[in-house]
């Protein structure tokens, strides 16, 4: 994330998340924070879902964690949406993968 340009896109890419991802690059408030996982018993734990933006020209790829906005309440009507709003952008040649929430142990 040094070079300039994948800084570049890595903020447009997280505009276009803004309803489903909270940009790492501002400063959390009081009782913020990013979960990595949250566990629903001892053993067992929720990872979030995933979308994952690969920018062919630049090589360069990166999984975000999304959740989903009382918009779009469901993980495919979140991912219709955010593959809409990638193909709208004008960035080029994205490939968008997904990644549903899974409970692991």
């Amino acid at each position: 994330m040094t070079r300039s340009p994948v800084m570049a896109w890595y903020l447009r890419s997280l505009k276009k998340l803004k309803d489903f991802a909270m940009p790492a690059t501002n400063q959390l408030g009081n009782g913020e924070g990013y979960v990595k996982k949250l566990y629903v018993s001892p053993r067992k734990y929720i990872v979030p879902a995933k979308v994952n933006i690969q920018l062919e020209t630049m090589k360069y790829s990166a999984w975000i964690p999304f959740g989903l906005s009382a918009g779009f309440p469901t993980f495919s009507s979140a991912t219709e949406e955010i593959r809409k709003r990638f193909k709208d952008s004008g960035l080029p040649e994205l490939k968008l993968a997904f990644k549903r929430e899974t409970i692991e142990k």
